[in-house]
């Protein structure tokens, strides 16, 4: 099963209707040598003020795997058309992103952001998740394959015999 873990703003349901959760104080220095970026709250410096990541988890009969897909692992995805591709009209059944409508271009998305790494990693969590069960799937036909030689080479023997 696949889980997403969201800021915990967005994900806290313990707190009473009405009841906002307490925001975090920030203060800026001049003096900072602290990327751009990042904020420094009473708690100590935060380096992404939305951590994003998906969990993984495939529980099989002989094991479990469990992987963690972030931003050291994924890149935010890429949403609207690569730079200098024009808006064309798709075919009939395609449904890729083209930039068009049936009464023209449409305005480019926006680009970046924590939506965009939650794409990105949900992208690279189900790619692995193919591959998974692609070796699956081969690892089964070969163990197939194999007891069906097993059971046709004791046939043979026992007709020779």
């Amino acid at each position: 099963f696949l889980h997403t873990l969201l800021p915990s703003s967005q994900t806290d349901r313990s707190r009473p209707s009405g009841k906002a959760a307490p925001k975090p104080q920030t203060h800026t220095s001049p003096q900072s040598s602290r990327h751009p970026f990042q904020k420094h709250t009473a708690m100590g410096p935060m380096t992404n003020p939305h951590p994003v990541s998906v969990k993984a988890t495939f529980t099989l009969p002989a094991e479990t795997i469990s992987e963690v897909h972030d931003d050291k692992t994924c890149q935010p995805a890429v949403l609207g058309l690569p730079e200098g591709v024009t808006p064309t009209k798709p075919r009939a059944g395609n449904y890729k992103y083209s930039g068009m409508h049936d009464q023209g271009p449409v305005p480019a998305p926006r680009e970046g952001g924590p939506y965009a790494l939650l794409i990105g990693c949900v992208g690279r969590a189900k790619a692995r998740s193919d591959e998974l069960l692609s070796r699956l799937i081969r690892e089964e036909k070969e163990a197939l394959k194999k007891r069906k030689n097993k059971e046709a080479d004791g046939t043979n023997k026992r007709n020779a015999a």
